[in-house]
């Protein structure tokens, strides 16, 4: 495109202003803006997939939205800032989900049943259906069973010494 432009430009000094030669030098100038706006859409693309290649879809989204503000009419560009964005929104989802198992985890190691369901509940609400929002759901109220269960034994137990020690061990075995 520089030597095209050089030597239309040193026509228009040899021969004066011809109009021919005007407008193949402004058909010169179209193609190399086409030229350079082709390159700049491809590699913002090409840099935008390396992007999501390394699990980094921000930078993808915010790298084609910059090319998006000189060029927003691109159809190349639109779509992979579509996906870009997908992609973005998969993984704060999957971040998100991520850490609400983590904390509904430690809340069943507490034994802190209602607060680790009451967020399960919400992550399944917010997330759609998740097999390990609804698998660790399973676990927390299987663990909640067992527990009260267990407290509803011990308390039995409980009474029952409690019967024996008071010398009634008639009365404890009526609490069986």
């Amino acid at each position: 495109f520089l030597r095209a432009s050089k030597v239309l430009e040193q026509g228009q000094k040899d021969h004066g202003s011809d109009p021919r030669l005007s407008a193949a030098r402004e058909k010169a100038l179209e193609a190399k803006g086409a030229w350079e706006r082709s390159e700049t859409v491809r590699k913002a693309i090409e840099n935008a997939n390396a992007r999501l290649a390394q699990q980094k879809p921000g930078f993808a989204v915010e790298l084609l939205e910059a090319t998006l503000r000189y060029y927003p009419d691109d159809p190349q560009l639109k779509k992979a800032l579509s996906n870009a964005t997908a992609a973005f929104d998969a993984l704060r989802r999957e971040e998100a989900i991520e850490m609400l198992l983590g904390n509904a985890q430690r809340n069943l190691r507490a034994r802190e049943f209602t607060i680790a369901l009451d967020a399960l509940d919400q992550g399944l609400q917010s997330y759609g259906a998740d097999g390990r929002l609804a698998d660790l759901r399973a676990k927390v109220l299987t663990a909640k069973s067992d527990w009260e269960r267990t407290q509803a034994l011990l308390e039995l137990i409980a009474k029952a010494r409690e019967q024996i020690a008071g010398g009634q061990p008639e009365s404890a075995l009526e609490l069986v």
